[in-house]
């Protein structure tokens, strides 16, 4: 929250009231100053002529306090140089003002001490300051509040986003301000997006159960033939359709994990899942498809952990991982080892391309360029199971150059 849209409006607000404020006290001080400099000459030429009044008529001059009359040789020798008309004279930090002029042929000056328009200029700068600051901590009040007024609405539409409401129940659709139309276009998005997901996991659904049909043909038909070769005496026959049941046995684990990845998480009702047995049986099936190219598959057991998860998600998830090192290693080795919070698959193949890394790293899908030479498709299916099942999968390049992938999750 430190740089909230909240907090934004209100130091915005705080700031041009502060500006403002500032400006208008500088503009009064001004104001006041070019007074001063303006009000005294003329003031001080009308007391000059009605003093020239009275020393002309021989009465006496009767000055108010902060007021001085000299005349002639009494003239202070800091006055005396000065010249008729007015004077503004700074003089141990203080400030008269004098009007000098002749009467009856005689040098006269009139001082006027500033000392109280000093006190009064004093007090009134002091006054500004306390009321621009004043103003800055009720200009920072009344922002605060008013702009809590102001982003509420966004803050409704975003917890509406957040909790998955219907685009139909969104806060502030008939609104006719900004808010209104952002609110709007979430709903026509939000409506597309859930459209969308319902056609995909419709398509998902329908694909795996139709398939499940010829899938069960297929392993029938394997079970015949193998049978038939076991009892013939017929060896390569037998290969052949254990290698047909083993590859139909696959795929019916790969559309049910896919008929389950099309419905919508639920991790609670998940089963408890006891791992090693199940990638026992995935090693050991990939261990029978290497054959005889020279690459060691090694399972390494440091912990025997419980999942919660369906087998094949689970299967698929790790299984992949395994099926592409294998199918990826020409030589060397590949490594499983089980951890208590995650698996370790390392193989010293060839590695992954720099594109195929990136899309790994960004957003864990393949793009349509990777996916149409199927470069990597059995990563994006692990990585996606994965984030189904609430797992976290990690890829790193190893100095040798070949992969190393981390599948952690959370143990039953």
């Amino acid at each position: 929250m430190k740089h909230s849209l909240q907090r934004r409006v209100t130091v915005a607000f705080t700031l041009l009231s502060a500006v403002l404020g500032g400006v208008l006290a500088l503009l009064v001080y001004v104001a006041v100053e070019n007074y001063e400099d303006e009000t005294y000459p003329e003031r001080m030429a009308a007391d000059f002529e009605w003093l020239t009044d009275l020393v002309s008529s021989g009465r006496p001059v009767d000055l108010s306090p902060g007021r001085e009359h000299w005349a002639g040789a009494a003239i202070p020798a800091e006055f005396s140089r000065l010249g008729p008309g007015y004077h503004s004279v700074e003089n141990a930090g203080s400030s008269r003002h004098v009007m000098v002029g002749d009467i009856a042929g005689e040098r006269h000056l009139l001082v006027y001490d500033d000392v109280e328009f000093e006190n009064l200029e004093r007090k009134m700068t002091l006054w500004l300051g306390l009321g621009w600051a004043a103003s800055i901590c009720f200009a920072l009040w009344l922002a605060t509040l008013t702009s809590n007024r102001v982003i509420q609405p966004v803050r409704d539409l975003a917890r509406a986003v957040s909790e998955e409401r219907m685009p139909s129940d969104l806060p502030m659709l008939s609104a006719k301000d900004e808010i209104g139309e952002l609110a709007r276009a979430l709903a026509t998005r939000e409506e597309a997006l859930q459209k969308f997901l319902e056609r995909e996991r419709l398509f998902t659904a329908d694909v795996s159960h139709e398939l499940r049909t010829p899938l069960t043909v297929i392993l029938g038909a394997a079970e015949v033939v193998k049978l038939r070769a076991s009892q013939s005496g017929d060896r390569p026959s037998q290969d052949a359709a254990e290698r047909i049941l083993r590859t139909a046995r696959e795929a019916g684990s790969i559309v049910a994990a896919f008929l389950l990845l099309s419905r919508p998480p639920d991790r609670n009702l998940a089963p408890q899942l006891a791992l090693l047995p199940l990638l026992e049986r995935d090693i050991e099936q990939q261990r029978i498809g290497l054959g005889t190219k020279p690459v060691k598959l090694e399972l390494r057991i440091e912990a025997t952990p419980i999942v919660h998860g369906a087998p094949e998600l689970v299967s698929a998830t790790i299984g992949n991982l395994v099926r592409n090192a294998c199918q990826y290693t020409t030589e060397g080795f590949v490594t499983v080892v089980l951890k208590p919070d995650r698996v370790i698959v390392e193989d010293s193949g060839p590695g992954l391309s720099l594109s195929l890394q990136k899309e790994l790293l960004s957003s864990r899908m393949l793009s349509v360029q990777e996916a149409a030479h199927g470069s990597g498709r059995g990563l994006s299916i692990a990585y996606r199971i994965a984030e189904h099942l609430g797992w976290q999968v990690v890829h790193e390049q190893t100095a040798s150059g070949g992969t190393r992938f981390t599948v952690s999750f959370a143990r039953g």
